[in-house]
């Protein structure tokens, strides 16, 4: 195999040609697709490389393939709430339906992918009794 820092991850068995990762692959750590590879987005990102076999004879003799792995990002990174905690002061007689607050995640990932979010609301009834006057 060619050798070079992202591929270095890689080892491929002499005898069988078993392509195999060292260590686990990080998505998040992968260079931005380029054009020598295509155009990926989204939860996609390809390592491109070239695989060399050379034979016994004399003169031995070689040749090299191109290999592209296609690494798909997996959901490892929880949203994170903008705030670190929310609160809202509404008089009794507040419309039905009137916007009260927003809350607003982010992801920790540097892919630039935008996922989305689902909110839901539960009680907790021992934050109500802290705040509770």
């Amino acid at each position: 195999m060619v050798s070079d820092p992202i591929h270095d991850n890689f080892t491929v068995d002499s005898v069988l040609g078993v392509l195999q990762p060292k260590y686990l692959i990080d998505f998040e750590k992968l260079p931005l697709p380029s054009k020598a590879v295509g155009k990926l987005v989204g939860s996609m990102r390809a390592i491109g490389m070239f695989v060399e076999a050379h034979d016994l004879g004399v003169p031995s003799l070689s040749s090299q393939v191109p290999v592209i792995i296609y690494v798909e990002d997996e959901n490892d990174h929880a949203p994170h709430f903008e705030q670190s905690f929310y609160h809202a002061s509404v008089l009794e007689d507040l419309t039905p339906g009137s916007i009260v607050l927003q809350v607003s995640t982010h992801y920790r990932r540097y892919t630039g992918v935008s996922f989305s979010c689902f909110y839901k609301m539960y009680a907790n009834p021992h934050l109500l009794a802290l705040h509770y006057r």
